[in-house]
């Protein structure tokens, strides 16, 4: 074998090695998407909730007015900016049985709540088998569940 084959050989083996290797930092895990997802939308930070979405992003809500989807950025900006003034206030959204397959995440969720929207927990709101779905590093799609009567914190 020629000295130039050998040599293309060795280059072409070290490309795959060097693609099998490398990270793609723009598809984090969907369980990281969701742990920032609460502590941004626990904070009321609707800007930094925005930067985690694609723009064509879709989020599936039976309690939504319409037909339950909000589809895009403007439409998912304006029901995070609706419920903002209430987690920045203390509230808080927990998710919890968290299982994740691929580039999504399958979890239950919480949000507890103060009736005069500054202390307490004075109520709790639960969906059940809600997920998330990441692509090329932005949350593409939220599904969130029916509401059940799931223990709060």
């Amino acid at each position: 074998m020629s000295r130039l084959v050998r040599f293309a050989l060795v280059l072409c083996a070290l490309a795959l090695l060097s693609a099998a290797c490398s990270s793609d930092d723009a598809s984090p895990d969907p369980e990281a998407a969701l742990a920032e997802l609460t502590a941004t939308g626990n904070a009321g930070d609707v800007d930094a909730v925005m930067a985690l979405y694609a723009e064509d992003a879709v989020v599936l809500n039976h309690s939504l007015d319409d037909d339950g989807v909000a589809t895009g950025h403007a439409e998912i900006r304006a029901i995070e900016e609706q419920t903002a003034p209430v987690q920045g206030s203390g509230a808080g959204f927990a998710a919890v049985n968290v299982v994740v397959s691929g580039s999504t995440a399958e979890f239950d969720s919480s949000f507890t709540y103060a009736a005069d929207g500054v202390t307490g927990n004075d109520g709790c709101v639960g969906n059940l088998f809600n997920s998330l779905t990441v692509e090329d590093g932005k949350i593409v799609l939220i599904e969130w569940g029916p509401s059940s009567s799931m223990p709060c914190p």
